[in-house]
């Protein structure tokens, strides 16, 4: 048994995890990826029967399956290995375990990413000012999806099986189900921006997106292909029928970009599809379809005709929202580059030719009508518009739509269901299509009316789509009623835009204004174009519009001159500001030369002070020589009385004079060779710290050398010597080492 709708919003979720309904074995194998899903929901859960399994199905998608379903589908997991009976638990083997974890994960990862875009795509509307709006606007949108979808998902089936029951909420519009998740989860949010928020999300690419709202699409087609009887089974499993499909005169329109419509891509898509695919479809268009087709290109042609467009007023019609279809069709191309009405027509001349080339056939068997039928429904149909859109349409459009629908009632096959009754009205005329649902359908009755995105859906199961299919597909759940609106003002529109195109002065922008102002649309409406009353008000809204721009231009004037205002005072600030940092500057200046000078002072000083040091080193040294040369000097006298002495005492008798006359002369001789000689042509003795002690030792060794030569059988007088000159050695050497560190 089919879910109802609250039913179906509490699984809505898990429809992501469902394997689309493709090729073969179609209902199996989806049962077969429910079971296993099942499983990966819960790691803990390891039933023990057939019937535990069942309970789960139902409780986490909602499906009521038969139990022998589910063990046949368990049983041929189990031979493929995908599960196992292991101490009579039922579980999955550890690589699909694996496996459907991923897929889980792999879900939810993509719905969190589609949230996130979603939401940052709607941060520049004013909802971003409500308190916890993200998940306010997150749960609104799911809702809206899960009642939309759900309302899909029914009236698709029911193509293929009329006995699944519905009511009014099944056949309510998109704006109500909005109306519906507003009120649950949202109602501090205004209508408008949550209509625009949710538009953004079917509207803007995104390939997370496509994918996220496919797999809810397709796998809610599976939930409810699962939910229902034999038939959509029997559908599924076997190969589609020959079908007869008569195309509305809008679907016609559509694809030729002359309709506007958000199926009109979906549409072109059905029609690659089923040429490509080599579906026994037979699209059929009746004489009455190309009577309204020509009825309608003459209809808009008059309009066109008769004034030469300018491509500024083509682009002041792009701008207006009742400038729809044809009309739209050709100023979007007269804003480009200028063409004539009959030019621009003239390609649509040869119609019939143009259905035969897409592979359209005219539909010419003769079928009696019921002429009162057809009277009742028309009538009942102008009333059902009047109440839905305060407006209605022309008869001969009213006449056209119920001819066609008597036309199908009449091909249908009398005891088939679903694509077996053989015939289907494809249109993208929302009104009819709700009318007949609410109006003309009964129990154990198709529809005849079809959209394009419900022929395509059927077709999905038998077809293999391409990502670029897929967005065209999600594009056509946007709220394609929003953009209907709820007062006709297009033939109004047209006779405002011939009256802009000949006054070349006004401007777009109060062109753009008076187009899209509803009230003067209104005052228009009930007109005539060439009467004076007409005129007026068109000048009178020229001329508010006038009003309002030099009233906007002397309050531009206003603010360029407090902006003026603003820039002459910023610019005394700057002139301040540059005079500070001129003064600022010349102080840095002064300071970084008072700075040099500081240093300049303490480098005198630095170099006075190492003069100084330098002086009283030099006077150091001279007091150290002075000392030293005494020092040598007594040395030397002693030293020379000494050898005098004992040569006196010793030798008086057996050596003459001339003996110590030599050796004093000779020692004199050493002393100034050491002191003059060595000093000045040995660099590394001149350089050798201890300089001074090795020139008075070496002195005072060689005066030593000669006693002990003189004296060479006194051991007292050489130890004396040897004595002595150690003694004077080390006063010499302490000499030197106190002038080294005194120098340093």
């Amino acid at each position: 048994m089919i879910a109802t709708r609250s039913e179906f919003g509490r699984i809505f979720g898990h429809l992501c995890h469902v394997v689309a309904l493709k090729q073969d074995d179609k209902l199996f194998a989806a049962l077969q990826s429910i079971v296993l899903t099942v499983f990966a929901f819960d790691s803990d859960f390891a039933p023990t029967t057939i019937l535990e399994i069942r309970e789960a199905i139902s409780v986490y998608f909602g499906i009521e399956v038969a139990e022998r379903d589910v063990r046949t589908a368990v049983d041929s997991l189990i031979g493929d290995t995908r599960m196992m009976l292991q101490s009579n638990a039922y579980m999955l083997s550890l690589q699909t375990s694996v496996e459907y974890q991923q897929r889980i994960i792999e879900a939810n990862t993509l719905e969190s990413q589609v949230k996130d875009e979603w939401l940052s795509e709607i941060e520049d509307l004013e909802i971003s000012n409500a308190i916890n709006w993200h998940e306010s606007m997150w749960n609104c949108l799911t809702s809206y999806l899960a009642r939309a979808f759900y309302q899909h998902g029914v009236q698709t089936v029911q193509l293929l099986d009329p006995r699944i029951p519905s009511n009014a909420d099944d056949t309510a519009s998109l704006q109500w189900y909005m109306a519906e998740a507003r009120a649950d989860h949202c109602k501090d949010i205004p209508e408008d921006l949550l209509a625009e928020a949710i538009q953004r999300f079917f509207l803007s690419k995104s390939t997370q997106k496509t994918r996220f709202v496919i797999q809810l699409l397709d796998g809610t087609f599976t939930y409810f292909a699962l939910t229902t009887d034999e038939v959509v089974a029997q559908y599924l499993t076997e190969t589609i029928p020959p079908v007869k499909i008569f195309l509305d005169s809008n679907f016609i329109f559509g694809l030729f970009d002359l309709h506007d419509n958000p199926l009109n891509e979906v549409s072109k898509e059905l029609i690659n599809c089923i040429a490509t695919n080599d579906f026994q479809f037979t699209l059929y268009y009746t004489l009455q379809t190309l009577e309204e087709i020509e009825r309608t290109l003459a209809y808009y042609g008059d309009r066109l005709r008769g004034t030469t467009w300018t491509t500024k007023t083509s682009r002041i019609a792009l701008n207006n929202p009742f400038t729809r279809g044809i009309e739209r069709r050709f100023h979007s191309l007269n804003s480009e580059s200028p063409i004539s009405p009959d030019y621009f027509l003239s390609q649509f001349e040869q119609m019939t030719t143009l259905l035969e080339d897409k592979g359209f056939i005219i539909f010419d068997e003769d079928i009696s009508l019921n002429e009162q039928e057809q009277y009742d429904t028309i009538s009942s149909y102008d009333e059902y518009l009047t109440d839905r859109r305060g407006f209605s349409k022309r008869y001969e459009t009213l006449r056209h739509d119920v001819l066609i629908w008597q036309i199908v009632q009449l091909a249908r096959s009398k005891t088939g269901y679903g694509l077996d009754s053989g015939a289907f009205f494809l249109t993208v005329d929302y009104y009819f299509s709700s009318f007949e649902r609410r109006t003309l359908t009964t129990r154990n009755r198709i529809p005849v009316s079809i959209f394009p995105n419900q022929m395509l859906q059927l077709l999905r199961p038998f077809i293999v789509t391409s990502e670029r299919v897929d967005k065209q597909f999600v594009e056509t759940f946007a709220l394609p009623e929003f953009r209907i609106a709820h007062e006709d003002y297009s033939e109004t529109a047209s006779r405002v835009l011939r009256m802009i195109n000949s006054f070349p002065d006004v401007s777009e922008e109060s062109a753009i204004r008076i187009m899209t102002n509803n009230m003067a649309m209104e005052q228009f409406k009930d007109l005539e174009e060439s009467s004076d009353d007409f005129r007026e008000l068109f000048e009178s809204e020229v001329a508010r519009e006038n009003k309002r721009l030099l009233e906007r231009k002397s309050e531009l004037e206003r603010r360029e001159e407090s902006r003026e205002a603003d820039i002459q005072v910023a610019n005394a600030r700057s002139q301040e500001f540059r005079q500070q940092l001129k003064l600022v500057t010349q102080e840095k200046t002064q300071l970084q030369e008072e700075s040099n000078n500081t240093i300049e002072t303490l480098k005198s000083e630095a170099d006075a002070k190492d003069t100084e040091i330098r002086i009283l080193q030099q006077k150091a040294r001279a007091r150290n020589d002075l000392l030293k040369a005494t020092v040598f000097l007594l040395i030397a006298s002693l030293t020379t009385g000494l050898f005098v002495y004992l040569f006196l005492l010793d030798r008086l008798i057996r050596h003459s004079n001339s003996i110590w006359i030599v050796v004093t002369v000779a020692s004199a001789i050493c002393l100034l060779t050491m002191r003059t000689g060595l000093t000045n042509r040995w660099e590394w003795f001149a350089t050798h710290p201890n300089k001074r002690s090795l020139e008075y030792s070496t002195a005072i060794l060689f005066i030593s050398v000669f006693v002990l030569l003189a004296f060479p059988q006194t051991s007292a007088s050489n130890i004396a010597v040897a004595l002595f000159a150690a003694a004077c050695l080390r006063i010499v050497n302490k000499i030197d080492r106190n002038e080294n560190h005194n120098e340093q």
